[in-house]
């Protein structure tokens, strides 16, 4: 299926190692709030079988506002409930995803409207918002 550009994004997902890659998927449009929205509300079953997403499936997204080229979003308290790298991963898989828009450097993270900061590729707690070279390593 040939979608328009305006109708396609890159949608990070997680391989059998671990790692993040993208997948062209069908969006409704290229803002960030629908691209979000389309990572957490995929089914995964409908992906390749090497991919999954660490998001986990009942997160949803409350809110979101671009700031400059900062994406804040506001997530359920579901996106909790996963720990480590996976976690890691799923914060990566949102962070990747928002980039690959022209517009958007960096995303800033709230649960249930509450500042929540992320940690990098390595572990360690960052204060402000993440950027893809956060997760550099994380990339397939």
């Amino acid at each position: 299926v040939n979608l328009p550009p305006s109708r396609e994004a890159e949608i990070y997902f997680v391989d059998v190692e671990g790692e993040v890659a993208p997948l062209a998927r069908e969006v409704e449009d290229r803002s960030p709030q629908t691209v979000i929205e389309t990572l957490l509300a995929t089914e995964t079953s409908g992906l390749p079988s090497e991919f999954s997403s660490n998001v986990p499936p009942d997160t949803t997204l409350l809110d979101s506002f671009t700031e400059g080229d900062v994406l804040t979003v506001d997530l359920s308290e579901q996106f909790t409930t996963i720990q480590a790298e996976r976690f890691i991963a799923a914060v990566a898989q949102i962070v990747f995803t928002a980039a690959a828009l022209d517009e958007i450097d960096a995303v800033a993270f709230r649960v249930e409207g509450e500042d929540f900061p992320v940690s990098d590729e390595e572990g360690a707690q960052q204060e402000g918002p993440v950027t893809p070279n956060d997760y550099a390593g994380l990339l397939a």
